[in-house]
């Protein structure tokens, strides 16, 4: 296995990892970016949590453009690295991650986006799996709730409580 390090460097930032998409894809993309942007998107505790974070992270995304959970959740993703530049994020493609990194994280299977949450020492700190806990139940509610964006502060409040 290459070291979380490498493939952080290998990784693609955000913008070349969506100029990889479709149109239709892109547009997906900037829909959620769209919704990013309405202040009452973010609540407050989680732009205070954000700014608490001292420490420099790396979050090591494995994802797809075609993947509508890695459309929602990497531009999630990406609008917290704006918002605390000490947290950066490189994308790499689901099959690198399935050579290199599936196994560290102790998955049986890369379901995307995964992220591997790493501290300034590129360490392991934690790991984000394809959707938000509170996605979890197949209601369809629930899902349709999701793919329209209302769990984008989850995804930030997820990767946020472990790096804490």
């Amino acid at each position: 296995m290459k070291s979380y390090k490498a493939l952080f460097e290998l990784g693609d930032n955000f913008h070349t990892y969506v100029g990889r998409g479709t149109p239709q894809e892109r547009q997906a993309v900037a829909k959620i970016s769209a919704l990013l942007e309405v202040p009452q998107t973010l609540p407050q505790a989680t732009l205070d949590a954000l700014s608490e974070v001292t420490e420099r992270y790396y979050l090591l995304v494995a994802g797809e453009m075609w993947c509508p959970d890695c459309q929602i959740n990497i531009t999630a993703l990406n609008k917290m690295c704006e918002l605390q530049p000490k947290i950066q994020m490189a994308v790499i493609s689901k099959g690198r991650a399935e050579d290199e990194i599936m196994e560290s994280l102790g998955l049986d299977k890369i379901l995307i986006p995964v992220v591997a949450i790493l501290d300034r020492s590129f360490q392991v700190v934690g790991r984000f799996v394809e959707k938000p806990v509170s996605v979890s139940n197949p209601e369809e509610r629930i899902q349709q709730a999701y793919s329209e964006g209302e769990y984008l502060s989850e995804t930030l409040c997820e990767v946020l409580e472990q790096i804490k």
